[in-house]
């Protein structure tokens, strides 16, 4: 799209990023360098990915390589292995475990299988990255295993790509001493099958033998048999009851023999045993006859065998014959998987045509229908469960995959882009035109807080409240144009059709009858349309908030990233209207709480889209500050979309999964000492994201008109005609990328977020839509709350002439009772009542929907943080835009029988079947028989009854959020909440066992821990907390802790040879930091109302400013 650095317009270069949040200098071997040009600091970074589906892989830090870092590749999930004696990657196949709430990808850890080499006084334990290796699609770990020649090293290489049937290691320039190694922590049940044969090689008196192409191996405990193929015959031996584990395989290579060797391993069957039981075989994704299921996988696994991809690239080719807005398009997607071959894989050999291989790679139900090459079409083809529904073997005749995106599908898309930002269908409902116009009169007057007309504070609200300007005065102009002009001409104007007014069979169809009634209903209101003067300040204003972004003049700048390769938001230390800190202090580097961590890489998709959409409306407007701010606003879009390799400034497509088709809107962010969340990446707001890719298309759409009008007899602009040409083509192309990005995402907004068709999720995931999907979890959760009316919410704003395509009549129909039932006076008097009105309005109920905004909505409404984005003029234009149903829908949700699924219903039951009714405190009573059961004392009577720390005990609610707990009830009498005191730590009093069942802890464990012993002592020992640091003792419950200890000070420095003297210089700078920014509260805030905050995981309260009543995990 560009080729220029954005500090050469107005975004300074920012290098100063802290290490805590910079680049791995292990992974990426370019950090650090940097050359100087023209007196200026000039960077040779190269742009990395801060959000793609395997960051858990480039985010770890002091903590080291934890089980937090792994990926789900979809449909293995994959991590490092962490023993002292074996380096490499371990395999693990999950299964969904569902409650009515929460679907986990889960598996039992012992069961994985690794894949490495037993490690030598001279291997690395840390991995790096293949340079150049990170890509849409996957990347390559390497290990170094040691010098072997003067110009060689000894290298072991992973590629961990979406889809993979097999784990792939390739071993180069290996010595007899370092020797590839298979390893579970389990026996085998049978003995090995070696080239089809059965042969005990695992007992004591049994000698290498030689393996020629496959071997295997059937585990007891996981009834998991796995395959394993190597690239050329090897001498293979078996290790039983070794120290990592009950069974080792290893390869044996020839003394001197550097040529490379790939190994690659494939589950081959999860339910080996004809009387398997257990959650695998229970869940087997097919009732085809077994036998022959399981002869057509092996087949296919050994025809795979051979290629494995390297470096996979996305390529997206958008063909047009005619012009964009005549429809004869056609969107390919294409996978390109850059193949190598095994059996040839030395000196890089690529794949070879003539090759009578196959590529095989995990398919999704969507890809299946588009990949237009495929080999084995199978009527029953070979799948596995996965958390996004069967993903199934797919036979390509290329190593390419191309998809052809459905074109019923892309045509409704590319018509939802009307060049005037109208609703294809027409104009509103002539009823509603005196209600629109009425509401303009007031809106058209909005005023932006001017601070952020300063830039001073947040890019995301400044760019909602942008945005909600511009839909404004687009509405106004709509209305403009049908109060004076006739019918006729009011087609050609505002496009109705997408069609010019031409009827080229286009996806919608417009009736000229309703055009007459609505441009007669405006003519009658046309004297009360806001007045030249109060649109053209309007503008003004728009002008003003979009251009300080943009022209290096904001207190809270936009700064290139030079570490990552990014634009991201200085940061705002906001006070009464402006920032205490400026530029170069920009303090977003370093908290990642600031703007909603914006400078870690979070969210950029929802900030910058909302002033690309901005930018695109005063573009249309204003064509000279559009060719002025062409670069500036392609600065934005590069930073959330770039299409390009050849960037050198910016990542390609840094949140698209194109895997998956949606995007992941968590960047860098960690949960303390480098660990990454651990159910990976995660997206909120499937709308928002959506939102920010039509924002992309519509700027193309414009700015494509703008320079095809322009000539160069036009003095407007200094462009010649070439320039004008290649300014224009980029235009085109960024309209194309925005239809591109917005139909997958569409697309998979549909299938992940609402399941209103697929129904991939577990039947006891009751709830029909997601609040937050991550890479290994769903859950009907927001990051704000867990109030059902949230849920449904953030997954329907903003509103759009986009989000009819997004939101399907089906879902709707399913999601309207809930969402309405649920919907309090707080939802309403916030704004989160504006969707249901949305929803009821295209079911088919138009006056019910727009006499309850005006009874409902009030100014306040949009004022709040829900409905800011939101106003009464784009309200009533969305409702009455909604295309005609013959028959209204049911405004009553399908009963489970309809769609295979029971609905759920927050009006009934609440949050969960424990709570029996609401309380203040965020935690519902629970049922007398759950207390009757529960094992928690009087004094921590609030019970965690879903999520993480499922059947914990508190002494005070918890703070419901996805990493503890996401509901929860009182065994408390309500009345005497008040009376619940403080909690106090270990750090303000002497610990005594006897207060607890937690004891001292060992000086081993003393050594070995990541908790922070001032703020939570209490270090869970065994169980599914494990590892668990708490303020408070552990309630020793099976379902949470089976035993814990307590840490102190002098235990901790009872070894002290693992505790060096600066690391206790620096735990006490930490308690001290803690102590002057967060001292311990007084009995008075703890026991008050604002402490809602659970001490074990979110234990520091705001108690002055903007966030006050606020839970952090770390000190504010």
């Amino acid at each position: 799209l560009s080729d220029l650095a954005p500090s050469d317009l107005t975004f300074p270069n920012y290098e100063d990023r802290p290490m805590f949040s910079s680049p791995n200098p292990n992974l990426f071997l370019d950090m650090g360098v940097s050359s100087e040009s023209n007196g200026e600091s000039a960077t040779n970074l190269k742009p990395k990915p801060t959000n793609a589906w395997y960051m858990n892989l480039l985010l770890y830090g002091d903590a080291g390589i934890t089980k937090a870092n792994s990926v789900n590749t979809l449909p293995y999930i994959i991590d490092a292995a962490t023993s002292s004696s074996t380096t490499g990657i371990r395999i693990h196949y999950p299964y969904q475990n569902a409650n009515s709430q929460v679907v986990q990808s889960v598996y039992d850890e012992t069961f994985g299988l690794t894949l490495g080499c037993a490690s030598s006084s001279t291997s690395s334990s840390i991995y790096s990255l293949v340079e150049g290796s990170t890509t849409e699609l996957g990347l390559i770990l390497n290990y170094d295993l040691g010098k072997m020649t003067e110009n060689s090293e000894s290298t072991m290489k992973f590629p961990i790509v979406r889809g993979m049937p097999y784990a792939t290691a390739i071993y180069s320039f290996l010595s007899s001493e370092v020797n590839p190694t298979i390893i579970s922590q389990h026996p085998l049940k049978s003995t090995p099958k070696i080239d089809g044969q059965q042969l005990n090689i695992c007992n004591n008196n049994a000698v290498p033998i030689e393996v020629k192409k496959e071997i295997q191996l059937h585990f007891e405990a996981s009834d998991f048999t796995w395959i394993v193929f190597l690239s050329r015959p090897s001498t293979i031996s078996c290790v039983t009851g070794g120290k990592d584990g009950q069974f080792q395989l290893m390869v044996h290579n020839v003394e001197d023999d550097y040529s490379d060797l790939v190994v690659r391993v494939a589950l081959l069957d999860e339910c080996t045993s004809l009387d398997g039981g257990g959650v695998y075989c229970s869940r087997r994704t097919q009732n085809n006859d077994k036998e022959s299921m399981m002869e057509k996988k092996v087949e296919l696994l050994r025809q795979g065998a051979d290629l494995y991809p390297y470096k996979p690239q996305v390529q997206l080719m958008y063909q047009n014959d005619e012009k964009i807005s005549e429809g004869n398009n056609e969107a390919i997607i294409q996978f390109d998987w850059g193949v190598r071959s095994m059996m040839n894989s030395s000196n890089d050999s690529h794949y070879n045509s003539s090759s009578s291989s196959a590529l095989l790679m995990y398919a999704l139900p969507h890809h299946l229908e588009q990949v237009m090459n495929i080999q084995n079409n199978e009527t029953s083809p070979v799948c596995l469960n996965t958390l996004r529904g069967n993903i199934c073997l797919l036979q390509t005749t290329t190593p390419k995959w191309e998809m052809s995106l459905p074109k019923a599908q892309l045509q409704q898309v590319q018509n939802l882009f009307t060049k005037s930002f109208v609703s294809p269908h027409g104009p509103p409902n002539p009823s509603a035109i005196p209600k629109i116009v009425e509401a303009l009169q007031n809106d058209i007057q909005f005023q932006i807080p001017d601070y952020y007309l300063r830039g001073v504070g947040d890019t995301y609200f400044s760019g909602k409240m942008l945005a909600k300007l511009a839909r404004i005065i687009k509405i106004y102009q709509e209305m403009d144009i049908l109060c004076s002009h006739d019918s006729k001409s009011v087609q050609q104007l505002l496009y109705y059709n997408n069609n010019d007014g031409k009827d080229k069979g286009s996806y919608f169809s417009t009736n000229n009858n309703n055009i007459q009634d609505a441009v007669k209903a405006c003519h009658k209101v046309q004297h009360k349309l806001p007045t030249k003067t109060q649109v053209d300040q309007a503008i003004d204003q728009l002008r003003k908030g979009v251009e300080v972004w943009l022209n290096g003049k904001a207190q809270s700048l936009f700064v290139y990233d030079s570490k990552w390769g990014g634009l991201v938001s200085c940061g705002c230390y906001f006070n009464h209207g402006n920032c205490d800190n400026s530029y170069p202090n920009c303090p977003s580097f370093s908290d990642p709480g600031l703007n909603f961590g914006h400078g870690f890489y979070n969210d950029h998709h929802f900030h910058q889209g909302y002033h690309i959409y901005a930018a695109a409306v005063l573009s249309s407007i204003d064509h000279d500050w559009a060719i002025d701010y062409y670069e500036h606003v392609k600065v934005l879009i590069r930073d959330i979309a770039n299409p390009s390799d050849s960037d050198s400034f910016f990542p390609k497509f840094r949140h698209k999964d194109w895997f998956l088709g949606s995007s992941w809107a968590s960047g860098i962010a960690t949960i303390g000492g480098g660990v990454p969340f651990p159910n990976g990446r995660n997206q909120e707001s499937s709308s928002e994201c959506v939102a920010a890719y039509e924002a992309i298309g519509l700027y193309g759409a414009v700015m494509s008109d703008i320079f095809a009008s322009r000539t160069d007899g036009d003095v407007k602009d200094d462009l010649h005609d070439d320039q004008r040409e290649k300014n224009w083509q980029t235009a085109q192309d960024i309209h194309q990328l925005g239809v591109i990005l917005t139909a997958t995402e569409i697309s998979a907004a549909q299938r992940y977020w609402h399941d209103s068709k697929n129904h991939i999720y577990p039947e006891n995931y009751s709830a029909n839509v997601v609040g937050i999907v991550w890479s290994t979890m769903i859950q009907f959760q927001t990051w704000f709350g867990n109030a059902p009316f949230l849920v449904y919410g953030i997954q329907m704003l903003p509103l759009t002439v986009m989000s009819e395509s997004l939101f399907d009549l089906q879902w709707l129909q399913q999601v309207y009772e809930p969402f309405s039932d649920s919907c309090n006076q707080n939802c309403v008097d916030d704004g989160w009542s504006i969707p249901i009105l949305a929803a009821m309005a295209s079911l088919g109920h138009l006056e019910e929907a727009i006499h309850k905004a005006q009874d409902t909505l009030t100014d306040k409404t949009f004022k709040t943080a829900a409905g800011n984005g939101h106003s009464m003029t784009n309200t009533l234009w969305y409702l009455s835009t909604r295309p005609a149903l013959e028959k209204p829908l049911s405004l009553k949700k399908k009963k489970s029988s309809d769609n295979g699924q029971q609905q759920h219903n927050p009006s009934n039951n609440h949050h969960h079947q424990h709570t029996i009714v609401d309380s203040k405190n965020g935690c519902g009573l629970c049922s007398k028989d759950f207390c009757d059961k529960s094992r928690c004392p009087d004094d921590a009577p609030y019970i965690c009854s879903q999520g993480p720390a499922l059947n914990g005990c508190s002494k005070v609610p918890w703070t419901l959020n996805p990493l503890s707990c996401t509901v929860c009830c009182s065994c408390g009498n309500d009345d005497d909440q008040e009376d619940i005191t403080q909690t106090t730590t270990a750090a303000n009093k002497n610990v005594d066992d006897t207060d607890t069942a937690c004891k001292s802890c060992t000086s081993e464990v003393c050594s070995n821990h990541s908790c922070n012993i001032e703020s939570a002592p209490y270090l869970c020992t065994d169980g599914p907390a494990k590892d668990g640091c708490a303020r408070n003792p552990w309630q020793i419950v099976n379902e949470v802790c089976h035993e814990c200890c307590i840490l102190t000070h002098g235990c901790e420095q009872e070894d002290k040879e693992s505790v060096a003297q600066d690391d206790d210089e620096q735990q006490q700078n930490e308690n001290q930091h803690i102590e002057e920014s967060c001292p311990l509260c007084t009995p008075e805030v703890c026991s008050s109302q604002m402490n809602q905050c659970n001490s074990n995981f979110n234990p520091f309260l705001c108690i002055k400013g903007a966030a006050v009543g606020g839970c952090s995990g770390t000190v504010w």
